[in-house]
């Protein structure tokens, strides 16, 4: 049976992903397909709009087996995120295909082909256009798409460069290249646009970003059309007692761990002493931080919202640029924490158990002894992000705390 994997958030699960898991089931054959998920915290820098156990029983609706990103992977950079989970498939083995969303046609894929097969060697001739496009002032990803543009001699790559979805879709071939893997890359073309834009109507699917929207303003109802009837059901369920939460959700938390390490917030991934600099002087004007204002006041031409909400997030989870690098050196170090899985998730945990080259958790008490270091400084994030989400929560809902260590996988 041939086997497809999904890297995702499902934040939240909507009728998009359902054509997602539909295409890659239909057009590679497969009879089980993974859904590798972010976790309570996502590529964004942003706590997820419900939590990973809810999005995991939604997600099965449709796949069979749903297994979480390690956290510190799930709030890193394109590249961190696409490695650290091409870590975790390529070592879980057993996988024919990973297959990703792309705005890029059939006919542009070459071109995704392209332009990470050149970012993966990064010839001579490419880094000295890259160096001259930054030197004229561009952000870091105009320069690059402007100098593999002009490499490549082929315009359509700086267009592709425009939509996150493709720069993810390069990340993971480069990251399936550099890990000589055998799993096949395997676009599948999006339909309409799915990103939210207040000023233009939507084609297509609606994308997590305008269902989080409309549920901020509408509620239930302004997003019943958008959710699948099952997955509607299970995220009503939860509303009121567990979801929806909100980056401005995390204030009280993120202000603490700003207070607590003050002078060393350059030490945190993607912070660097610019940014920090800039985080202490408007931590100082007002220290009651609301999340989404602060980083709005943050933001200039050379940082992005999403590198400031990441950056944030890394401050609150206490992830540090030097344990970062150490994970990168390492190759991605990773384990196997399963969420969730059908009776052919299950099947193919079976079949994988004895041949895989990473740890497979399915309860969290019983195998932190077994863990090399790096993997428990993976493990151990997991664990706080859990904790964090789940203070929000309460504070928000005063439901009980999830516990990582008491949980067991959803079946179906």
């Amino acid at each position: 049976m041939k086997t497809a994997a999904i890297i995702a958030e499902y934040n939240p699960f909507h009728k998009g992903h359902i054509y997602h898991i539909e295409q890659t089931r239909r057009l590679t054959g497969s009879g089980c397909v993974i859904a590798l998920m972010s976790g309570n915290f996502v590529q964004r820098g942003e706590s997820a709009f419900a939590d990973k156990y809810t999005r995991a029983r939604c997600a099965l609706s449709y796949a069979d087996l749903v297994l979480e990103l390690p956290a510190v992977y799930a709030v890193s950079s394109a590249e961190g995120f696409a490695s650290g989970a091409v870590s975790v498939l390529d070592s879980l083995g057993g996988i024919d295909f990973l297959s990703f969303g792309t705005e890029a046609s059939p006919a542009e894929s070459e071109s995704l082909y392209k332009a990470a097969e050149i970012l993966t060697s990064e010839p001579e001739a490419y880094t000295a256009l890259l160096r001259e496009k930054l030197s004229c002032g561009a952000s870091f990803p105009a320069a690059r798409a402007a100098a593999l543009s002009e490499y490549a001699k082929d315009g359509g790559v700086s267009a592709l460069l425009s939509s996150p979805n493709n720069i993810l879709a390069i990340e993971y071939i480069k990251a399936l290249i550099r890990k000589d893997s055998k799993i096949t890359p395997f676009p599948v073309k999006r339909l309409g646009n799915y990103h939210y834009n207040a000023d233009f109507p939507r084609t297509g699917f609606a994308g997590a970003a305008e269902i989080r929207s409309r549920y901020r303003f509408n509620g239930l109802d302004g997003i019943k059309d958008m959710l699948d009837d099952v997955v509607f059901k299970i995220l009503s369920d939860a509303c009121g007692r567990s979801i929806p939460v909100y980056p401005d959700d995390a204030d009280a938390l993120l202000s603490y761990a700003i207070a607590a390490d003050y002078d060393r917030l350059s030490d945190y991934a993607d912070v660097g002493e610019s940014l920090a600099a800039k985080i202490r002087a408007e931590f100082s004007r007002d220290p009651l931080i609301r999340f989404e204002d602060f980083a709005s006041k943050l933001k200039s031409r050379e940082l992005t919202c999403t590198r400031i909400y990441r950056s944030l997030i890394h401050i609150l989870l206490g992830i540090k640029q030097s344990d970062t690098d150490m994970l990168a050196a390492s190759g991605y170090p990773a384990y196997a924490r399963v969420l969730g899985f059908n009776k052919t998730g299950r099947d193919f945990l079976s079949s994988v158990k004895k041949t895989a080259s990473l740890p497979i958790i399915s309860n969290c008490a019983d195998i932190y002894g077994s863990l090399t270091p790096a993997q428990k400084y993976l493990f151990d994030k997991d664990i706080l992000a859990t904790r964090v989400y789940a203070n929000i929560v309460y504070s928000k809902y005063k439901t009980a705390p999830v516990d990582d260590f008491r949980s067991r996988p959803i079946i179906i």
